[in-house]
């Protein structure tokens, strides 16, 4: 996977607040599992043309995603909490888009997914805790219908 990148890790928006709470408590770990899967997700594509900003994927849109090699030494694909976590593992010409968590996490079930690799707050799913998470959510209510 390379080595862990030394910089300070500052919150840039609400699911990294939840993130860095669940690691330092893991009685927030549930808080991080249920806000996690209503965020929106970023990932780098290999695609040479380069946006201005980040952008939604598009209905039927395909897209090549890049990955980073997983503890077993397999390819995993790498997802994030923002833009800026996409640009600190692939750099500043990384060409980033934005997509709804639950259903880019669910595109990934199969081969597991690591969220903000090689950066001092993130989470490794293997495909079984991806599915896990994924299925533990159909079970309780989104937070915003409340």
């Amino acid at each position: 996977m390379g080595p862990l990148i030394e910089m300070p890790f500052e919150p840039q928006n609400e699911i990294e607040n939840l993130l860095v709470a669940a690691t330092d408590d893991p009685a927030r770990r549930e808080d991080f599992r249920s806000a996690v899967l209503c965020a929106d997700l970023c990932f780098a594509t290999p695609d040479p043309t380069r946006d201005a900003n980040p952008r939604l994927t598009r209905e039927g849109e395909t897209l090549g995603m890049l990955g980073v090699v997983g503890p077993d030494g397999s390819s995993v694909p790498a997802v994030f909490t923002s833009p800026v976590r996409v640009a600190e593992v692939f750099g500043p010409d990384a060409v980033s888009y934005q997509m709804n968590a639950r259903i880019l996490l669910g595109m990934l079930a199969e081969q597991g997914a690591w969220l903000n690799p090689r950066l001092a707050y993130g989470v490794h799913w293997e495909p079984s805790g991806l599915s896990e998470l994924l299925s533990a959510s159909m079970h309780q209510p989104h937070p915003s219908s409340h």
